[in-house]
């Protein structure tokens, strides 16, 4: 089963950390996706860029517009899609998330 981890960072802690601290945190999630990749259970992953260098289209009224689609006390930082046996092992993984800037992960099933 393919499940996405989406990776929701505290916008509010982001900004306190420091560029020692990145650093570190970049470490960190490249150690894990690496962890994933070796288990031989990651599809992609990759790190967002800030909310703010979002682009919105709703293709229903071809709107296009900058900035992400809603205002949120979270922002999606990165995700993880994987391919695991079952959601217990996905959850096994998902717990592991490296967490310095009091990360939330949602676990979500996907369609293949």
């Amino acid at each position: 089963m393919r499940f996405l981890f989406l990776v929701f960072d505290d916008p509010a802690v982001a900004a306190t950390i420091t560029d020692d601290d990145r650093r570190t945190y970049a470490g960190q999630f490249r150690a894990y996706t690496d962890r994933l990749r070796t288990a031989g259970v990651l599809v992609d992953a990759a790190g967002l860029d800030d909310p703010d260098t979002a682009t919105t289209v709703r293709p229903a009224d071809g709107v296009i517009t900058d900035g992400p689609y809603a205002e949120a006390t979270e922002a999606l930082g990165a995700f993880f899609h994987v391919d695991c046996a079952d959601l217990d092992v996905a959850l096994s993984y998902a717990h592991d998330v490296p967490v310095a800037t009091g990360v939330t992960v949602e676990v979500r099933p996907t369609f293949t």
